[in-house]
């Protein structure tokens, strides 16, 4: 599906201050001769348009370059209206293409069970965007194998809210669905399609939270009705990156996280480990275990 023109699925990809890693995903891209629609928006303060057009000549690119610091969330409903397809493919910066992805399934999937939002896997994989990262893997012999063998660790997130008297707990798995069945679910990872008219209807994410905007997005989302599932099979590759610089905007997190539950109202929010029971974040504590996602 990937190397045949198609209408009707788009891939957004929201890119800031990780020139390296949106030229690794482009690339997975290009080697599997994708012909769909991709959206680009970078918000960096020295976007880097002229020189991805001019290294990816054989990809349908539309890109489109934002005020600095515009925020994920607003990159995300920028590209978002620019959408011309039903449904689109939702793509953070430091993903690459998995070849076991098989993109139709997941759409037949999304059309016969009427979804408006189909989540797929993290394969997150190590990866040394500079030599002080480099030199902690091979100083950590467990991360030194991982990072030779390229070692994946999986992550499922399937996420439920629980909400009860004002109180909201969101309890997260990555223990994997047996059935090959579409697995019902408040919440998925940021690889998901969506059903472009849905999501507009939804009002996209919240242009306030810059970082942080997953958990208030995916409530939103199950407040409105929209129908959200974990699809078996639909995985991605995913290469987190700690560049200072990427992550001195990135660890706002925690802090457009706390507007959200302002913004919601709620007395109490937490984030539980469903597996092991172990609490992930904690409102009212500020404690804080960001999971692999």
């Amino acid at each position: 599906m990937l190397n045949k023109g198609n209408d009707t699925i788009s891939i957004l990809i929201k890119t800031f201050e990780r020139k390296g890693s949106l030229v690794r995903l482009l690339r997975s891209l290009e080697n599997v001769a994708c012909r769909l629609p991709l959206l680009i928006a970078d918000d960096s303060r020295h976007p880097y348009k002229k020189e991805i057009i001019s290294r990816f000549p054989s990809l349908d690119i539309s890109y489109h370059t934002l005020p600095f610091d515009s925020g994920l969330s607003a990159g995300r409903n920028a590209l978002l209206q620019k959408t011309r397809t039903p449904f689109f493919l939702l793509f953070d910066d430091d993903f690459a293409w998995h070849k076991k992805t098989d993109l139709s399934a997941a759409l037949k999937m999304m059309e016969e069970q009427h979804l408006d939002i189909g989540g797929g896997i993290f394969q997150n994989l190590l990866s040394a965007n500079n030599l002080k990262r480099l030199a902690r893997i091979l100083l950590n012999p467990a991360l030194a194998r991982q990072y030779f063998r390229q070692t994946p660790v999986e992550s499922t997130h399937i996420g439920n809210f629980i909400i009860e008297n004002n109180t909201c707990t969101l309890s997260i798995t990555n223990t994997q669905p047996q059935s090959c069945l579409p697995c019902p679910c408040d919440l998925v990872n940021n690889f998901f399609i969506g059903r472009t008219a849905g999501i507009r209807e939804l009002g996209g994410w919240d242009d306030k939270l810059k970082v942080g905007e997953h958990e208030d997005f995916f409530l939103r989302a199950k407040l409105k009705g929209l129908r959200t599932a974990f699809l078996p099979g639909f995985i991605i590759k995913h290469y987190p990156v700690s560049d200072r610089n990427y992550l001195a905007f990135r660890e706002r997190a925690v802090e457009f996280k706390t507007k959200f539950i302002q913004k919601s109202g709620f007395n109490a929010y937490r984030e539980v480990n469903a597996d092991n029971g172990a609490i992930i974040f904690d409102y009212a504590s500020k404690r804080v275990r960001e999971p692999v996602a």
